[in-house]
């Protein structure tokens, strides 16, 4: 399962990460309210804005039935992107000062 298409003049480990196929065996999906918290607690708004945005190259949910679910190494990954760092709010810094 291919995620987003990369940006073409990015070259990022994030990036790199959506244009080939990605093993999702030892991966699990969570809901949105563990992904807030993996994210350093942010809001629901905070990630449809995100996902409202493509510069920032938020990983896309996944839908079962009605609930968004998202897969905790994309989001891990993406906090780790450059990507994450157009972010300034301040507990969503310290998450990624915490998975670095």
């Amino acid at each position: 399962m291919l995620n987003q298409d990369p940006s073409p003049d990015c070259s990022c480990d994030y990036c790199r990460r959506l244009s080939r196929e990605i093993d999702r065996t030892s991966d699990k999906l969570i809901n949105e309210p563990a992904a807030q918290d993996v994210c350093g607690g942010v809001s629901h708004m905070w990630f449809r804005r995100r996902l409202a945005e493509p510069r920032f190259r938020f990983p896309e949910p996944v839908f079962l039935g009605r609930r968004r679910m998202y897969w905790r190494g994309d989001l891990v990954a993406w906090i780790a992107s450059p990507h994450a760092r157009l972010r300034t709010d301040r507990n969503f810094e310290e998450a990624v000062d915490a998975a670095a």
